[in-house]
């Protein structure tokens, strides 16, 4: 088959994504070739993959990456190139006729990935077929901003998307004027990259959104794959135990829940509404017993090797459909369906570097420590593992390494963070 035969290229070889992605095409045959700039990226060592390339960091911008991975595709065979993060969906939807000349793509262009990626234009057309949202803000000036805190005392300010974001901070907490107006000056500061600024209109001017504590404690993930056509062809639903920062923040801790069939439903109107197909994960929080969908990531996320243990192999279900087997891929879909594998997902190392490290600054107690190393040894059989792979451990070494070397290297960041990092649970 052609889609085992072509070569996958992967990008942001830090995230648990990439690393899980490439460990699922290679258990299908297929030879996967990673890009990165760095070289304590846990990906890049794993016996699944084949090739290592050095390419641009993101932080260069998306235009040297774009004529990198131009380059790249002329001087190879045509490899399978999916986003893993939103930069590259961002990327490969602006760059979408010149990267679809020397690689498979199957991940749409322009409008529908500028909706996606900018919050307001994502709940807007949400909104449209049914889908709630939170109460959101647009503020274009600092005047309007007593108003804001006025009508929702608690809020969070948030980038519109973290697209080419320079600091990548996901949101910050304000519950007085003076807290509110630093936030969102400095998050007005932050910036993107330009060519991002001049494609998405606005972006420079970060939302408010109403601050509700089930963003902390009551997320559930739909995360499934779209066809052309709008189909959903398969859905896994999981539930977020454990998020650092507690306000917003990274999924370290899930457990697996049911998926609710009204959201697949509005889900799969809204990605035929704008057109969208490929991977996907929806985020939703549950407040006051309605579902309030809070973000739509296009791509491969954190935890998607959590889906894949439990039969839904969305970096197979990509590769097939980008080599034009789309119908393979949805009998593919239909045989794994049933298969309801492990209960339990976490980043174990990520999660025992914020205990040991918020139990040195005195943010996490002795016995919520305690709590979650034994939640942790309490479930091996039904438990996934970010980067813990038998057979394939030296990723996990690497990410160790450089966790340490960043706290070495930057030392007041370190302690900053672990400040930061206080657990809340569900």
């Amino acid at each position: 088959m052609i889609a085992r035969r072509t070569p996958a290229l992967l990008l942001m070889a830090e995230y648990n994504g990439t690393l899980a992605a490439a460990r699922c095409l290679a258990e299908h045959g297929t030879n996967v070739a990673i890009a990165t700039s760095s070289l304590l990226a846990p990906s890049r060592w794993s016996r699944a993959v084949k090739r290592v390339e050095s390419c641009p960091g993101f932080e260069e911008g998306p235009t040297k990456l774009a004529n990198w991975l131009i380059e790249y595709g002329k001087r190879n065979q045509k490899h399978v190139l999916y986003p893993t993060c939103d930069e590259l969906a961002w990327l490969l939807a602006h760059f979408h006729a010149e990267l679809s000349e020397h690689f498979y793509l199957y991940s749409p262009g322009g409008e529908t990935l500028r909706t996606l990626l900018d919050k307001p234009h994502l709940y807007a057309a949400a909104n449209a077929v049914g889908l709630e949202t939170p109460r959101t803000w647009l503020p274009q000036r600092e005047e309007e901003l007593a108003a804001i805190l006025e009508q929702s005392p608690e809020c969070l300010v948030k980038p519109r998307s973290q697209t080419f974001f320079k600091t990548h901070a996901k949101g910050g907490r304000a519950t007085t004027l003076p807290e509110l107006t630093l936030i969102w000056r400095k998050y007005r500061a932050s910036g993107y990259a330009v060519e991002v600024t001049r494609d998405m209109a606005d972006l420079d001017f970060p939302m408010i959104q109403e601050y509700l504590p089930e963003a902390a404690s009551d997320v559930t993930s739909v995360s499934g794959f779209a066809l052309r056509s709008g189909e959903i062809i398969d859905t896994r639903a999981s539930r977020k135990i454990l998020q650092m920062p507690r306000d917003a923040g990274v999924g370290l801790c899930f457990e697996s829940a049911e998926v609710n069939p009204r959201l697949v439903e509005l889900l799969a109107a809204l990605c035929t509404s704008i057109g969208y197909h490929g991977v996907f994960e929806a985020e939703f929080i549950r407040h006051h017993g309605r579902d309030l969908l809070i973000d739509f990531n296009p791509r491969y996320f954190g935890q998607v090797g959590f889906d894949i243990a439990r039969g839904m192999q969305l970096p197979w279900l990509a590769q097939l459909c980008a080599t034009g087997h789309e119908r393979s891929a949805v009998r593919f879909a239909r045989v794994r369906a049933k298969s309801p594998g492990p209960s339990y997902y976490a980043d174990s190392m990520a999660l025992r570097w914020h205990l040991t490290t918020g139990a040195m600054v005195g943010t996490v107690s002795a016995a919520e420590r305690r709590k979650w190393l034994s939640w942790l040894a309490s479930r091996p059989d039904r438990f996934v593992d970010a980067i813990q792979h038998p057979g394939d451990m030296i990723p996990a070494v690497v990410a160790a390494a450089g966790k340490l070397w960043q706290s070495i290297r930057h030392p007041r960041q370190f302690w900053r963070l672990a400040r930061a990092n206080r657990i809340r649970t569900k």
